[in-house]
């Protein structure tokens, strides 16, 4: 069973269970001996359930469950490439999602923006490029993210909403 599929470089990637591993990463050139399972991110412990990539010209990020919880991965192709970025909230908190559902991302370049969380407070805008310490909150908000923000870009800028507030808030990659 294949779900979230996701063309990028010339493959498609996507969450698959082979009746073995759980939902796991799998990577596929468009036959049969070209689909392979390309990381089993959680191991014995149970399915990783990647879902809600994200293609940026280098790297494709994706949100993984394991036991650091829902947290932001990412991929070149090769599994000694697939890695988790960061545990944005320590421990088995989740720092992404909290459930198995779309989460919003956009790219300016290979900087990614998405929706996330270092502690149990409200989500927030982060900005990475693709490394622990190039993961960088960008905003404060006294209430979470609206659920419903797509994080256009603008101008080379990516707008956000506040959940109660009436402007958008803008950030470029700077």
């Amino acid at each position: 069973i294949a779900s979230n599929l996701s063309a990028w470089k010339g493959k498609l990637y996507f969450a698959g269970d082979d009746n073995n591993n759980g939902q796991e990463l799998w990577k596929s050139n468009g036959t049969a001996n070209g689909t392979v399972l390309l990381k089993d991110l959680n191991g014995v412990v149970g399915a990783s359930l990647p879902c809600n990539f994200h293609a940026t010209p280098s790297v494709l990020y994706f949100m993984a469950n394991t036991n650091s919880g829902w947290e932001l991965w990412k991929t070149t192709g090769s599994n000694a490439s697939t890695v988790q970025v960061i545990d944005l909230n320590p421990g088995s908190n989740d720092g992404l999602i909290n459930s198995y559902k779309d989460a919003y991302m956009n790219n300016i370049g290979d900087t990614l923006f998405f929706k996330g969380r270092s502690s149990n407070g409200p989500f927030q805008l982060f900005m990475t490029d693709g490394t622990a310490s190039g993961t960088v909150q960008l905003s404060s908000f006294a209430n979470t993210l609206d659920d419903n923000s797509y994080f256009p870009v603008v101008n080379g800028k990516v707008l956000v909403l506040g959940f109660y507030d009436s402007q958008w808030w803008g950030w470029d990659s700077q």
